[in-house]
């Protein structure tokens, strides 16, 4: 996975349980603004913006599947691939069933 790459990350996630994927955006989101910040060194060819503008992205999924709405300023690239994960979610009983309807209203 490239580092700081959100659909790479959203993609490592597929197949997780709920309690993993919330974990590892923590983990990840706080990475990144911790590179964006200058407290860690910059990952070659990933730009404090590129960092800043990962841990946002992955901050508003974890809004997503922790509160089962859309997030304010999500991009509708993103928001559309945030359905395989919900789906999966949903069918382990994870996620509320709601969820899924947010993405028949788009």
């Amino acid at each position: 996975m490239s580092e700081h790459d959100f659909f790479a990350w959203l993609q490592s996630q597929k197949g997780l349980e709920f309690v993993q994927i919330r974990e590892n955006g923590l983990e990840a989101a706080a990475d990144a603004e911790l590179v964006a910040a200058g407290y860690r060194a910059e990952v070659p060819g990933v730009s404090k913006e590129k960092s800043a503008d990962f841990a946002k992205r992955v901050k508003q999924f974890l809004v997503f599947i922790e509160w089962n709405a859309k997030p304010d300023g999500v991009s509708d690239e993103d928001w559309h691939a945030y359905l395989q994960i919900c789906q999966d979610l949903v069918n382990k009983k994870q996620m509320k069933k709601e969820a899924l309807e947010l993405f028949e209203k788009e």
